[in-house]
């Protein structure tokens, strides 16, 4: 059974619902499960937000006009090998 908190992931490209704009669409990346069951989003702009659920964002396939750097960068940072010395 899939529940609510396991709709997302690490990685997972979202978008904030309700849009201000139909126009605008205001991208993130899920960057961690609080231990409360919410996910934190770093979004398009570089803010970081600690609250996010169903009611607050919906899985989004992004644009490549839609990455900006910082999403560029913690995207490739998620994803990459860890470096051992």
């Amino acid at each position: 059974m899939v529940t609510v908190t396991d709709m997302f992931k690490i990685g997972d490209i979202v978008k904030a619902i309700p849009q201000p704009d139909p126009k605008t669409v205001l991208v993130g990346i899920v960057v961690a499960r609080t231990n409360l069951g919410h996910w934190t989003v770093l979004w398009f702009d570089n803010d970081t937000t600690y609250y996010e659920d169903t009611k607050t964002m919906r899985h989004h396939e992004i644009t490549p006009e839609q990455w900006t750097p910082c999403l560029v960068e913690k995207y490739i940072e998620l994803f990459e090998e860890p470096q051992y010395e």
